[in-house]
């Protein structure tokens, strides 16, 4: 007697409901760990370009001074490759008057008043003391701005309205 042919189950053409929301529930706790790192490492990135263009505009700066005995007035483009500053890489977009020439500051200022983007720059110098920085955007909290700043200019600032010293 042949034996009775039984059929396989049809094959699973898809996912249940609960192996998609395992799978979504598992990439977002992924997401939420991996953005957070690559954030960070894209603002200090930032701030070490931030730190070499001002070591570099800095050095230029003191190279002059040695020259001549006297700070430039003005940060020169010629000092650069294709003659201008380059670009503050917290602020890629700024087209106005990249530097703030405080001729205000005093021989002893060594930070600007504001350390942020406040429409007169993305960098700020003083002609007094040949003191070059560079401006960052404002953070949520006054210590991140501070932060920001020390970081981006290798400076110490303890405070935002700190001006001289650190």
């Amino acid at each position: 007697m042949p034996r009775p042919r039984i059929n396989p189950p049809p094959p699973r053409r898809g996912f249940t409901l609960v192996e998609l929301t395992i799978v979504i529930l598992m990439l977002s706790i992924l997401a939420a760990m991996v953005i957070p790192k690559i954030t960070q490492g894209s603002d200090e990135s930032r701030a070490a370009a931030a730190a070499t263009t001002v070591q570099s505009v800095q050095a230029k700066i003191m190279e002059v001074f040695a020259q001549t005995g006297e700070y430039p007035a003005t940060i020169d483009p010629d000092w650069f490759a294709h003659n201008e500053l380059p670009a503050n890489p917290w602020d890629l977009s700024y087209t106005g008057a990249r530097v703030w020439y405080d001729s205000s500051a005093t021989g002893a200022q060594t930070h600007p008043l504001f350390k942020h983007f406040r429409g007169t720059g993305v960098y700020w110098y003083n002609p007094n003391n040949g003191r070059f920085r560079a401006l960052v955007p404002t953070q949520a909290t006054d210590a991140e701005t501070l932060d920001v700043y020390n970081n981006s200019n290798g400076a110490g600032a303890t405070d935002l309205t700190q001006i001289t010293g650190g």
